[in-house]
């Protein structure tokens, strides 16, 4: 392990002896720290053949449009795909917000919604005069593929410690694409069926075009890159965490994900991290 100050020339090099070690740098650093260990030592420490980096996934979030639904809904401002949607639709998980707009905000699309169909405007206009519908702005975050071209890899930069500094490709496919249209289509037919309000969508959405630049984009979860499976083929760490071909390197962190639903992370590393040492404690 090298300690280092801010001078280089100054660094001392220390070394630890124990008899696991386990990686816990978050989802970036981990595949960062094995790349760097497989170019300075090959297949001594494990196994190089491993998709180190690879898989590496996000939580898309973007804002979809605006809504006027019933008030207990935007109460309740958290929704989500079932199981059996997410099997009939054959797309990953998807989790829509609802963010409660200002009066003001009600009453513009309100006015809209009159433009276009006058009857249903008014009936939420009077709603809306009671308190029993309000605007919301509609966003989602939804689960990605995992997508082995997706990576972390490392760059020619280094950092201050000589540690090669990364390379991030991340985009989004045919079938991230998918999960977020088909949930918005499940989600709409489910509050129109229910006479519980109306969906504006952003030209974005309804065109089919780019994803905004200008939006949140990502949700700062970063999962995969050394992911966990069966197989060296297809994973970095085995089912203990163990990096395959190593005798004493674990990964705890959300970079064992194998995928990501479309929730925070941190209860799921907790718990994977809870695993490991429990396993590392039957071994002692």
């Amino acid at each position: 392990m090298r300690r280092c100050s801010q001078n280089r020339e100054n660094a001392a090099l220390i070394t630890i002896n124990a008899k696991k070690f386990v990686l816990a740098m978050g989802g970036i650093e981990n595949s960062r720290l094995l790349l760097w260990l497989a170019k300075l030592y090959g297949n001594t420490l494990f196994d190089d053949f491993t998709p180190i980096g690879k898989y590496w996934m996000e939580h898309p979030h973007f804002t979809l449009g605006r809504a006027i639904v019933d008030r207990a809904m935007s109460d309740n401002n958290f929704y989500s795909l079932t199981a059996e949607a997410q099997i009939n639709r054959q797309i990953f998980n998807c989790g829509f917000r609802l963010e409660t707009q200002r009066f003001e905000g009600t009453k513009k699309i309100i006015r809209e919604l009159m433009c276009v169909a006058p009857a249903l405007g008014e009936r939420m206009a009077s709603l809306a005069n009671k308190k029993l519908v309000c605007a919301v702005t509609f966003k989602a975050a939804w689960e990605q593929a995992p997508e082995i071209s997706n990576q972390v890899s490392l760059s020619e930069a280094r950092d201050r410690f000589g540690i090669p500094r990364v390379n991030l490709l991340w985009k989004k496919n045919e079938l991230d694409r998918r999960t977020i249209v088909e949930s918005v289509d499940a989600f709409n037919k489910l509050i129109m069926g229910n006479n519980l309000g109306r969906i504006q969508l952003d030209a974005w959405m309804l065109d089919d075009g780019e994803y905004p630049l200008n939006d949140e984009l990502a949700g700062y979860h970063h999962m995969g890159g050394t992911r966990m499976s069966i197989s060296s083929k297809y994973g970095v760490v085995d089912k203990n965490c163990k990096v395959f071909g190593s005798d004493n390197l674990y990964v705890a962190g959300s970079s064992i994900f194998t995928t990501g639903g479309h929730n925070n992370p941190t209860l799921p590393i907790v718990q994977f991290s809870l695993r490991l040492k429990d396993h590392l404690l039957s071994l002692m």
